[in-house]
C-alpha cells in the first residue's frame, strides 16, 4: 500500500502564517510521532493550514461533517478502500484510529481529521469513554507508526 503525496492546487495562493507553517514543517520532520491538534475558531484558516502542510506529502485528509456518526464512518471507508485496496470495516471510531495508524507502518504519512468534534457523541459520558478508547488504540499502535496524526476543530 502506497500513499501518493497531496496537490493542493492553491498552494501558492497561500499567504502569511509563516511561523505556524515552520512549526508545522519542524513537527513533521520530528521522529516523535505524537498527534497534535489545530484548534480555533471557525473561519481562520485551519483547513487552509493543513492542507498546505499536507502538499507533496503522502496525506490522508478525512472531514467530519455534522451527520450521523454510522454514516461518516462509512463514507471514510469508502475514501480509504483505493489506499487500502479493500473497503476497511469502520464500525467505530476507534476503529478508524487504528486503520490511519497502520497506514503509517509501511511509510511516513500525515493524517488529518477536520471537524474531528463531530465524530464524538455528545452526551459527556459517552464521549470520555471514546476518547478512553481512542487512546488506548494509540498506546497499542503508535509504536510501530510511521503516521503523523493532525485533529482539527472549531
Amino acid at each position: 500500500m502506497l500513499i501518493e503525496n497531496f496537490e493542493w492546487p492553491l498552494v501558492e495562493s497561500f499567504r502569511d502564517r509563516q511561523a505556524q507553517i515552520l512549526r508545522l514543517e519542524q513537527w513533521w520532520k520530528d521522529p516523535d510521532h505524537q498527534p497534535i491538534n489545530l484548534y480555533g475558531r471557525r473561519r481562520t484558516g485551519k483547513s487552509w493550514l493543513f492542507r498546505r502542510i499536507a502538499h507533496g506529502k503522502p496525506a490522508v485528509i478525512l472531514i467530519s461533517l455534522r451527520s450521523a456518526p454510522g454514516k461518516q464512518l462509512t463514507d471514510f471507508a469508502r475514501q480509504l478502500e483505493p489506499i487500502l485496496g479493500v473497503h476497511p470495516e469502520i464500525r467505530d471510531v476507534p476503529s478508524l484510529f487504528r486503520i490511519l495508524l497502520r497506514l503509517g507502518r509501511e511509510q511516513k504519512v500525515l493524517a488529518i481529521v477536520d471537524e474531528f468534534p463531530y465524530l464524538l457523541p455528545r452526551a459527556p459520558a459517552a464521549i470520555e469513554r471514546a476518547l478512553s478508547a481512542i487512546a488506548a488504540v494509540f498506546e497499542e499502535e503508535l509504536g510501530e507508526s510511521q503516521t503523523k496524526l493532525i485533529l482539527c476543530g472549531s
